[in-house]
């Protein structure tokens, strides 16, 4: 991970401007083309995906699965302890993926932020039917790595679950912060540090702007 690029980068607003945070440029949002729920946030690989690159242009034909990154709202389960929030999070995206299991490949965690009270992540693998809130290009299951943060904060009983989905041979993101044509990408076969670096930009920088949000 490049800091600099990251921090003198323009965050992106999510939720009606309640929460940004600084993204890799390839990545746009799905709500401009399909209806997403209130409480998420879905944004996928422009390069790769079968959307538009512009709103009203037809959709290129996915050439290959596609990394996604969601970002939800959920509601603070006080009986699920904070050690215990990252893997209680991703037993719910296994079921979700129509995932049989998983392998836990390591665990995570953020060590500052503008909004976090408390933080934690956990990487792993899965064979899932369906990721990213859609079907797997290719069909039937797809060897997915799943990178996911959760941000807690108590004061809104909100977690905040920062869910990066990337397909084993999909191309993995770009340097957030940087120019999407300037920053080499290469496809993902293993996570590497450099991988989870990029990735964690975004919960790293993950801000509130507006608590109205949560209310």
């Amino acid at each position: 991970m490049q800091p600099s690029l990251a921090s003198a980068a323009a965050p992106t607003p999510l939720f009606g401007g309640g929460l940004e945070a600084v993204f890799p440029a390839e990545l746009i949002d799905v709500s401009q083309f399909r209806q997403v729920p209130d409480n998420q946030e879905v944004w996928v690989d422009a390069t790769t995906s079968a959307v538009p690159s512009v709103p009203g242009s037809a959709p290129a034909p996915a050439t290959q699965d596609s990394a996604s990154l969601i970002i939800e709202l959920l509601e603070l389960d006080e009986t699920v302890s904070i050690d215990a929030m990252a893997t209680f999070h991703l037993d719910q995206v296994a079921r979700d993926a129509e995932s049989e299991g998983y392998t836990p490949l390591q665990t995570g965690s953020l060590s500052d932020g503008a909004c976090r009270m408390s933080a934690g992540g956990v990487f792993a693998e899965m064979n899932a039917a369906k990721f990213g809130g859609r079907g797997s290009a290719s069909g039937g299951a797809h060897a997915v790595f799943v990178l996911l943060w959760v941000i807690r904060v108590p004061s809104v009983k909100t977690d905040i679950v920062v869910t990066w989905n990337l397909p084993r041979g999909a191309l993995g993101p770009g340097i957030p912060g940087a120019a999407g044509a300037s920053v080499p990408r290469t496809a993902v076969d293993q996570l590497t540090p450099d991988l989870i670096a990029r990735c964690a930009v975004v919960p790293l920088t993950l801000s509130v702007v507006d608590w109205g949000l949560f209310c």
